[in-house]
């Protein structure tokens, strides 16, 4: 993400606010489900793997079938856990309001 080139600023902001969501979404649910264990080490692990991949992404350059092929897995990673914690039916979560986000990002990332 350190060399990555959006053509403005919005996009950026699209990407980060997107990713906010995700990860404040899986904090409450890993907190919810691993209390205990998340709050002791969970939590600081996941910080460290942030901060770690950032470094990596400062001193290391990778070809870019690389940076496709974790893009790609990032992305199957974040929509697994969107379709798994953040829209089953009991928490009356709203496929709909998905899809068209999913739509409306797409469409808009498109046009950059």
């Amino acid at each position: 993400m350190i060399r990555e080139q959006y053509n403005s600023h919005w996009g950026m902001f699209f990407y980060f606010l997107a990713l906010a969501v995700h990860f404040v979404t899986n904090d409450h649910s890993l907190r919810k489900d691993h209390k205990k264990v998340y709050d002791r080490f969970g939590r600081w692990l996941l910080t460290f793997a942030i901060l770690l991949g950032w470094l990596v992404g400062v001193f290391i350059e990778l070809k870019e079938i690389y940076i496709s092929l974790l893009t790609a897995f990032l992305a199957g990673g974040i929509i697994l856990n969107v379709l798994k914690e953040e829209l089953p039916e009991e928490r009356k979560s709203s496929f709909v309001a998905f899809f068209l986000g999913l739509v409306g990002y797409s469409v808009r990332t498109i046009k950059m």
